[in-house]
């Protein structure tokens, strides 16, 4: 548990933060009426594919992104953090 956030359930989903299940609501209030679509959570990118070099494999970098949806036809990728 990072930065001390307390885990929050919220229509059986586990949020790591209660900022992040708040925003969750909002977003699922923004998907219901019309104003975003194809609304997913937890959402993995790969950044850099793992690779060998020398015979030592380096793993691969991944970001996984709280929220992802489409606004205005555009993807947005958000994380939600608890300070500037």
């Amino acid at each position: 548990m990072k930065y001390y956030n307390k885990i929050v359930v919220v229509n059986n989903i586990r949020f790591q933060s209660k900022k992040e299940s708040i925003r969750y609501l909002y977003l699922q209030n923004e998907l219901k009426l019309g104003k975003i679509t194809n609304l997913r959570l937890q959402v993995k990118y790969e950044l850099q594919p793992s690779f060998k070099i020398n015979n030592k494999t380096i793993r691969a970098i991944n970001y996984i992104a709280d929220f992802v949806y489409e606004k205005d036809n555009k993807i947005i990728v958000e994380d939600v953090k608890g300070f500037r």
